[in-house]
């Protein structure tokens, strides 16, 4: 008798198949059905079973709900990624959906979240990636998103949901739980997470979650927000201050600690702070308990961060600030408070004090810190300018710019690896930059992007998460 494929034990065409791309899959399926069945087995459980995104919207809930009610789907689902829906700008306030349409979308998700956890090996999923995405873009329609406000609605509604849905179905996170982390140019606002960590209640949800990331922001200006409306205060800050920022980045970090007490596994953790500039609310939502103890609230963020009392984190194998708007003695404590292996600063704002502690700190021979990464830092302002630290010496990166009056300053990054990091961290600080030349504007223009402020008339949410060209 020939030889011929379908002569092959499936566990020989399974291990061919797993060395092939996903077309070439496709392709060998397609010989005839038997050879189809034994060929894609295992490649439909890597590329469809165990990743799967979902639109919340009720069609795509109800289909998910159809998929996870038979064992075949949820007992191989490992990643799941939620997408809020984001709408179109001149419908903004007429298409948010009512609450019983919001209530029903969070009924549904349950239902499925109780699916996998009544089939799955592990009775949970792997990770859990929230996300927001325009969902009227088509072929007779600009690809383009303009509305910021949508954005921030959209991704403080979608994280409520799928946080109810967790609560409800007590389905738990294993690895990762990603919060907007992965998404350009919208983060979710501080007092819509506060107030959730101040209600939320874990239990086992977490207790075995590896990684956290997430992007925070302090609360937008909507347009349709009731200032005199109940559970608001005004910021003690302007608005477009940078000690509004400190503020809310200061509160930010505090929720995020009481978050974490929820994940005793925890070994990484990555902070995003996106400054809303000009678009930051004036009347805002507390972000802090009104029963809480005076000695809890930090009214000035330029003097110290007050860290609760209830929260005992562990050390972490990684730890990664960006972003964020904070005074030396509370970064400094945030730190020593994780007592990371591996730490990365970037874009960190800080609005009193100076770097030296906290260098002094990593670079300490005694220091838990083997490894860290610098880019990007701010030590205070001068004039409307803040001051970009540069560094000299071992670790230094590259020059992103040029400077006009100062060719003697060296890059603003610096990384070090384990013999390299006890070496002091030398640094100057420089306020003019050389606006004028090319590559300062594109520096410039990155750092908007990621993390803020851009300007309204230039913001575009599809634009900003676009593949870009790695040249």
């Amino acid at each position: 008798m020939p030889a011929n494929l379908d002569s092959l034990p499936p566990e020989v065409i399974h291990m061919v198949a797993s060395y092939l791309s996903f077309d070439d899959v496709a392709s060998l399926r397609s010989v005839n059905h038997n050879i189809g069945t034994k060929a894609t087995r295992g490649c439909f459980n890597k590329f469809f079973l165990r990743n799967k995104t979902i639109v919340l919207n009720r069609e795509c809930l109800q289909q998910f709900i159809s998929m996870t009610s038979t064992p075949t789907f949820a007992l191989y689902l490992q990643n799941c990624t939620i997408v809020g829906v984001l709408h179109r700008n001149r419908d903004q306030r007429r298409a948010q959906p009512a609450k019983d349409e919001a209530h029903e979308v969070q009924q549904l998700l349950t239902q499925a979240f109780l699916n996998i956890r009544r089939f799955s090996q592990a009775a949970g999923i792997s990770s859990l990636r929230i996300t927001v995405a325009p969902g009227e873009i088509g072929p007779n329609q600009q690809d383009v998103y303009h509305s910021w406000r949508g954005a921030w609605y959209g991704a403080g509604r979608t994280f409520l949901i799928t946080m109810a849905a967790l609560h409800e179905s007590r389905l738990p996170v294993t690895d990762t739980l990603d919060v907007f982390h992965s998404v350009v140019g919208c983060s979710l606002s501080t007092p819509v997470f506060s107030s959730l960590v101040r209600e939320f209640s874990a239990g086992d949800l977490f207790t075995s979650l590896k990684s956290l990331k997430i992007s925070l922001s302090a609360p937008p200006n909507l347009s349709w927000e009731l200032s005199s409306a109940p559970g608001h205060d005004v910021s003690p800050f302007p608005r477009t201050g940078y000690q509004t920022q400190a503020w809310y980045s200061d509160n930010a970090l505090r929720s995020v600690l009481r978050f974490l007490s929820s994940m005793p596994a925890l070994k990484d953790l990555d902070v995003h702070w996106y400054d809303m500039g000009q678009n930051t609310s004036a009347s805002v939502f507390r972000t802090e308990d009104p029963q809480a103890s005076h000695d809890e609230v930090n009214p000035d963020p330029t003097t110290s961060l007050v860290l609760p009392e209830a929260a005992s984190p562990h050390p972490l194998n990684k730890l990664a600030l960006r972003g964020i708007f904070v005074s030396e003695s509370g970064l400094l404590e945030f730190i020593r408070r994780f007592s990371p292996t591996e730490l990365i600063l970037g874009n960190v704002h800080l609005v009193s004090g100076t770097f030296r502690s906290t260098f002094t700190y990593m670079t300490a021979e005694d220091s838990p810190v083997e490894d860290y990464d610098l880019d990007d830092l701010y030590e205070g302002k001068k004039s409307d300018w803040w001051q970009l630290i540069h560094f000299e010496g071992v670790g230094c990166g590259w020059m992103k710019f040029d400077y006009a009056m100062a060719e003697e300053l060296g890059p603003s990054y610096m990384t070090r690896r384990g013999v390299f990091k006890p070496y002091e961290i030398i640094y100057r600080k420089e306020d003019k930059l050389d606006v004028g030349s090319d590559l300062y504007r594109e520096w410039a223009r990155k750092r908007r992007a990621e993390f803020g402020p851009v300007a309204s008339s230039r913001y575009d949410f599809v634009e900003a998460n676009k593949p870009k060209d790695p040249w």
